[in-house]
């Protein structure tokens, strides 16, 4: 995940003021180093913007395609020769 990706997933959330954002956002883009999201993530923990769990939980997201684990202890369902 991109550190504007990560941000988008935080405007989702409301959970940050957009001016806030706006901020992060130009210092992003105009930083002559690569920031990534855990850059992001972390500086916002620690300045109290986010709790490690919310950030934590938002860079996660990235992760996240749609597809569901089965619940530990059950096998995924295989799929038919049709499915392949």
């Amino acid at each position: 995940m991109s550190a504007e990706q990560f941000l988008d997933n935080v405007e989702k959330t409301g959970l940050l003021d957009s001016s806030l954002l706006a901020q992060l956002r130009r210092q992003v883009t105009s930083s002559s180093s690569r920031v990534t999201a855990e850059n992001v993530a972390e500086t916002l923990v620690k300045n109290g913007y986010l709790t490690k769990l919310q950030a934590s939980k938002l860079l996660s997201q990235a992760g996240d395609t749609g597809k569901k684990e089965p619940p530990r202890g059950q096998k995924a369902p295989e799929k038919a020769a049709d499915d392949i």
